[in-house]
């Protein structure tokens, strides 16, 4: 784990980076910015206002300060960031990465969604530098407007860096009623002390009329203690009783304390006791469903032997027909990906989602796969994608920086990678 003393020398190579001048100058913006009464500010987010990159460092800056006075603070997210950024430009710099200077000259003029891309490009670059291969960043033809990829990388697997990180409209309003529905069936459960799967699909996007007609017809089945299927409306619901209030389940792993329980307690033991308690275990197989949420709710206590435990078990699985927004703006970013290419080598799309949701799951990679894999049967010319996320964890010692990577290869592509070519992390 880095020290403080590390991240303010990756500060410092940012801060070395771009002109003292532009820096002061921008500084100066800043500090007037929060001396302006609120009520006549620019409107929007400061980072709308302001030059995000010298705006990292003034927070990072300002992070350090107040850690050094107390450092039960921890290390901050934006110290973080800015240290591993700092860390992206150190190794570009010594390797004297062509393209590597208009690059930050470009990070200076840039407003958010730009800077965010750009250092996309940063991260993908100097993760190649650190695996030891050659890198250089490809100039846009901005006479022609001819697309480019972002990166040449052993002077033939050509790059393309993509960031998806942002939630449309449609995603936001369908989160929202995922969260609303399986709040208002846990009050459901709980208030009969009755606890079931529950399985929904929908022909087309939740609203709340809907959702209300929902726990209108499931809070029926809970009352009179039954279960089955109903279809309505295109929609369909499968609910199933895993247990009463209280109950004993006997577990697959013997637990010697209490302390054992969350480590020992896995999902995956959860959905051992919900598929021997319902007639059809696919339901609660992700890989044959891909839901659009899907969730496990338990409380229980820890019985005397340590091979079973007391309380009770929920889960929940809903899912629409059209896929959500955020998995296919990223086949629609291969799609458009691949015009970009010369078609005469290799190539790599990197796509990142860090910001799509807090953690872009485990389960999310398994569908975007299974979805990418299909867009791969009618396309020779992208040869593999790399999805790529940044999660910043917050710890006793602080913030801590988790890079992860899925690497999916095109087996039709007509220029494959080589096989002993490693993508990143893969």
């Amino acid at each position: 784990m880095l020290t403080i003393d590390d991240c303010v020398n990756f500060v410092n190579i940012l801060k070395d980076i771009v002109d003292s001048k532009w820096l002061q100058k921008e500084f100066e913006k800043i500090q007037n910015y929060f001396n302006t009464p609120k009520n006549i500010r620019v409107l929007g987010s400061i980072e709308d206002s302001l030059n995000p990159l010298a705006y990292l460092i003034y927070q990072a800056e300002k992070a350090i300060q107040n850690f050094k006075f107390d450092t039960t603070i921890g290390i901050t997210q934006e110290i973080a960031k800015a240290t591993t950024l700092g860390m992206y430009v150190a190794s570009l710099r010594k390797s004297k990465v062509i393209g590597f200077n208009e690059k930050i000259s470009e990070m200076k003029k840039s407003d958010k969604d730009s800077f965010e891309k750009i250092v996309f490009e940063l991260n993908i670059a100097s993760s190649f530098i650190r695996s030891n291969h050659k890198v250089e960043f490809i100039k846009t033809d901005s006479i022609a407007h001819k697309k480019t990829p972002d990166l040449l990388v052993d002077e033939n697997i050509e790059v393309e860096c993509k960031k998806k990180d942002r939630l449309t409209p449609r995603d936001r309003k369908n989160n929202n009623s995922w969260n609303t529905l399986h709040r208002k069936l846990i009050e459901l459960m709980n208030k009969a002390k009755k606890y079931y799967l529950v399985y929904i699909y929908f022909e087309t996007d939740p609203n709340s009329k809907g959702i209300q007609l929902i726990l209108r017809k499931i809070r029926k089945l809970i009352n009179s203690n039954s279960e089955g299927e109903l279809n309505f409306g295109g929609s369909r619901i499968i609910i199933y009783k895993i247990c009463d209030f209280a109950e004993n389940f006997n577990l697959s792993v013997k637990i010697q304390s209490k302390e054992q329980l969350s480590e020992k307690l896995t999902p995956g033991i959860f959905n051992e006791i919900i598929k021997s308690r319902i007639p059809d275990p696919d339901l609660i197989d992700y890989k044959k469903q891909q839901p659009d949420f899907d969730s496990i709710n338990q409380r229980v206590s820890l019985l005397g032997d340590g091979n079973a435990v007391t309380g009770e078990i929920m889960k929940f699985i809903f899912k629409t027909k059209e896929a959500p927004d955020r998995l296919k703006s990223i086949i629609k970013s291969l799609n458009n990906a691949k015009n970009q290419f010369s078609g005469t080598q290799c190539n790599i799309v990197c796509v990142n989602v860090t910001n799509i949701s807090n953690k872009f799951e485990e389960k999310e990679y398994i569908r975007l796969g299974e979805m990418i894999r299909g867009f791969f049967k009618n396309n020779t010319t992208v040869s593999s994608v790399a999805i790529t996320s940044e999660i910043f964890n917050k710890d006793k010692h602080g913030i801590r920086f988790q890079h992860q990577a899925s690497v999916i290869r095109n087996e039709n592509a007509k220029f494959p990678l080589p096989e002993n070519f490693v993508i990143m992390n893969e």
